[in-house]
């Protein structure tokens, strides 16, 4: 089942490029919580607290795999 959402780019120095993200990935799960649409990861994304990391399960090239995206910490927070 490739139901996702589709990674189109990914922007240098990001949280999504340090997670190893790629372009081509179709991440299917955040947090456990399947996805269909782009806004509800935008959503997830937005109400990740800094210094907490996300769990994404993703398909590339048809094999899925586990990435975490670390939200950093506000600098002197």
């Amino acid at each position: 089942d490739e139901q996702g959402v589709a990674v189109h780019a990914i922007m240098q120095d990001s949280v999504a490029q340090a997670a190893g993200l790629e372009a081509g990935d179709i991440i299917q799960r955040a947090a456990g919580k399947s996805l269909t649409r782009t806004d509800e990861l935008v959503r997830l994304v937005q109400r990740q607290i800094p210094g907490t990391l996300l769990p994404l399960d993703i398909l590339r090239n048809g094999q899925e795999q586990e990435v975490l995206v670390r939200f950093p910490a506000a600098p002197g927070g």
